[in-house]
């Protein structure tokens, strides 16, 4: 949970991506959540190949799933429609 916590607070700081994209790789899958989720708010779409291993991963954990599935739709709508994207 204080890695959760830690990286929820990284969310908003300036330069945490790098941070972040190691947190995809930890060994919690609440951490590895966490992390996928600040990084679809931060709009970090070149995220996307450390991302996609997990989302292909047929024994990753299910809020992990959830979040890499979160973050390719909106990195998805954001290509295809960038007039109306948040990032």
């Amino acid at each position: 949970m204080v890695r959760v916590a830690a990286i929820e607070a990284l969310e908003a700081q300036p330069g945490a991506e790098a941070v972040l994209r190691k947190a995809i790789d930890d060994r919690t899958h609440q951490t590895r959540s966490a992390a996928l989720r600040a990084l679809t708010t931060i709009h970090a779409r070149a995220a996307w190949p450390l991302i996609e291993p997990h989302l292909r991963d047929k024994d990753e954990w299910p809020d992990v799933l959830t979040e890499s599935v979160h973050f390719a739709a909106l990195s998805a709508f954001a290509r295809q429609f960038p007039r109306y994207s948040i990032a």
